[in-house]
C-alpha cells in the first residue's frame, strides 16, 4: 500500500506546466511542522515536494497560494534524473490524489462570523424538540 496524508502550509505557489499533450501538472511544496523542537525550542519543518495532474493541477493553480493550510493525500513517488552537468539527481515527491482547504477564510476576514445570520432569534424552553 502507497498511501501518504499530510497537512501543512504552502511553501510557495503552486506552478503549472502542461504536457506536450495538454495535460496539465502543477508543482509546489508543502511545510508539515515537526512533533518536537530543536535546543532553541523552535519547532522545525520537513518541505515535502508534491505533484498535482489535470484537474487537481488546475485547481490548486487557481485556487492555493503560498501559506494556505491544506491537508493532501496522496502516493510517495521516487525520481532519478541526470541534470545538465551529468550528476545523478533523486527526488521524492507526493502525487496528489485529492487536497482540501484547511483555512476559512471568510471567518478569517470577519470580525464576528454571525453578523450576516439574520435576525436575533430567542427559544422558550417549550420551543425545543427534547
Amino acid at each position: 500500500m502507497n498511501k501518504v496524508c499530510l497537512t501543512g502550509r504552502l511553501s510557495n505557489d503552486p506552478q503549472i506546466r502542461y504536457t506536450s499533450n495538454g495535460v496539465a501538472c502543477a508543482k509546489c511544496s508543502i511545510a508539515v511542522p515537526k512533533e518536537f523542537k530543536d535546543k532553541d525550542g523552535k519547532v522545525g519543518a520537513d518541505f515535502i515536494n508534491l505533484i498535482a495532474w489535470r484537474n487537481n493541477a488546475e485547481f490548486m493553480n487557481n485556487h492555493l497560494k503560498k501559506g494556505m493550510r491544506i491537508g493532501v493525500e496522496g502516493k510517495l513517488q521516487n525520481d532519478n534524473y541526470e541534470n545538465s552537468d551529468g550528476s545523478r539527481v533523486y527526488a521524492t515527491n507526493v502525487i496528489v490524489d485529492r487536497f482540501e482547504f484547511l483555512d476559512n477564510k471568510k471567518i478569517e476576514e470577519q470580525s464576528d462570523p454571525f453578523e450576516d445570520f439574520g435576525d436575533n432569534v430567542t427559544l422558550e424552553d417549550n420551543d425545543l424538540p427534547f
